[in-house]
């Protein structure tokens, strides 16, 4: 039988698009996460929006707004993903389609991902939206250091919902990467981040109280770790170190109480089994489904 939430949590899932335009923000603005910059630019490709990227010359500014952010865009139709600020000190703002408050009938900000990467402070900016294999790329250079990177939120996996982004470094001196979780904007609702082993993870939760009305309140566990460099968890952060001509993956995982009862552990373990040849092949899982869903 569905009951009344069951039926609620569907007709929430099919308004998906709906529901992360308004999601709230990072730093000074409100996490949304639908947008463009810039015009689409023609490429040959085996897919009709294969043949279309998005440009971005410049780190978004249209994050304070209650509608379309100019960041770029990722997701997998559970979970959406938009790109904020320089490598420096990037930041990913994610959101699920179910994390309402059902007390307050609204959408809420839910988690953040922010790297620090000091030494690339003033790098320049360039990021490419690629419609059909759904990833983001982006090059920064600061002088003769270059870190490009690529992400993309697997699509064959809703019910772990991985974000994946590769560094990959070339330059001279080591470049060091600090990753902190956070609630989104103005979520004041209990939250915790800590750590198990090389995992570090941040728990959120959609409203104050386990129940509203009888109804179970929404909850998540964001997990990440560092593959293909040595992660530590210091201070409440994830630590990795780029060494020149290498490649880093930060590997994130999104798991909320709908997706699974023991959500807490399949968001850990999802991120703590993968290693460096699983990231290539997931990246060909992700785009060959894309292959087959695109016309």
């Amino acid at each position: 039988m569905i009951v009344r939430g069951q039926v609620a949590e569907r007709a929430l899932r099919a308004a998906a698009a709906a529901a992360i335009v308004h999601a709230a923000a990072c730093g000074p603005g409100e996490d949304v996460v639908l947008g463009r910059n810039g015009a689409p630019t023609g490429d040959a490709g085996s897919s009709i929006p294969g043949r279309y990227h998005g440009t971005f010359t410049a780190p978004p500014s249209l994050v304070d707004t209650g509608q379309t952010t100019d960041a770029p865009l990722l997701g997998n139709g559970d979970l959406g993903v938009a790109i904020l600020n320089g490598i420096d000190t990037m930041t990913f703002i994610l959101h699920k389609n179910e994390f309402w408050s059902l007390a307050a009938g609204t959408v809420k900000a839910m988690a953040r991902v922010s790297l620090s990467i000091p030494g690339m402070k003033g790098a320049t900016y360039a990021m490419s939206q690629n419609i059909g294999p759904a990833e983001v790329t982006g090059t920064f250079a600061l002088g003769s250091d270059t870190i490009a990177t690529k992400t993309w939120v697997q699509a064959d996996d809703t019910r772990h919902n991985q974000v994946f982004t590769t560094f990959s470094y070339a330059g001279g001196a080591p470049k060091d990467i600090a990753v902190s979780l956070a609630p989104g904007r103005l979520n004041t609702f209990p939250s915790a981040v800590a750590s198990e082993q090389d995992v570090l993870y941040l728990d959120v939760r959609a409203d104050a109280t386990d129940q509203v009305a009888g109804f179970e309140t929404h909850k998540v566990r964001v997990a990440a770790r560092a593959i293909g460099a040595s992660g530590t968890v210091q201070n409440d952060q994830l630590v990795f170190t780029l060494s020149p001509g290498q490649t880093a993956t930060l590997v994130t995982s999104v798991v909320s109480a709908e997706d699974d009862a023991d959500y807490p552990s399949q968001a850990i373990a999802t991120v703590a089994s993968l290693g460096s040849t699983d990231v290539e092949a997931r990246n060909v899982a992700h785009r060959a489904w894309w292959d087959g869903f695109l016309p």
